[in-house]
């Protein structure tokens, strides 16, 4: 059987708790009490960012993981990127939750096919991780310049309102 296609097998079967491992891990990015309403609360109405948390990393995991989907992964990391880079975490914060991932794989994969796992196969899966990180730090930093370009031009137009006004009143 192919070693890639082994692994695959694996991290399926482990889907679900390696992808709340995944959640937990990146939970740990936010403040205490933050972090425990976004795991507790399930409401995807009560708790957007929670529920966007929590099937965004699916998402991506899946398409990374378990196939090599990169357009589904990229939107679905795009709304990861988002979702943070508005929560005022800096670059490294804000794509920092990736990283725990190449650990979450390497642990379950050893696990679960032993030394079969090792070489090339997950130097490949350790590979669409660092694949994953470049490209949220180009997210991210689109997003910044998105939102910069959103406050700027904000500003422009209450100098314009507050000049208007003033004009008038003169």
């Amino acid at each position: 059987m192919d070693a890639l296609l082994l692994l695959r097998e694996t991290l399926a079967a482990r889907r679900t708790a390696l992808v709340e491992e995944w959640f937990a891990a990146t939970l740990t990015s936010y403040p205490a009490h933050t972090a425990q309403f976004l795991r507790r609360e399930a409401d995807r109405f009560r708790n957007p960012a929670g529920h966007a948390l929590r099937e965004s990393l699916a998402a991506v995991f899946d398409a990374v993981m378990l196939s090599d989907d990169w357009d589904r992964a990229g939107r679905a990391l795009n709304d990861l990127v988002q979702l943070r880079a508005v929560q005022d975490f800096t670059a490294a914060q804000a794509v920092g939750f990736i990283p725990p991932l190449k650990g979450i794989v390497r642990r379950a994969t050893t696990a679960g096919i032993g030394d079969q796992g090792s070489g090339m196969t997950l130097s490949q899966l350790d590979a669409r991780v660092d694949r994953l990180m470049l490209l949220a730090s180009g997210m991210y930093e689109k997003c910044r310049a998105r939102m910069a370009g959103i406050r700027v031009n904000e500003a422009k137009r209450r100098t314009w309102l507050l000049d208007r006004v003033h004009r008038r009143q003169v």
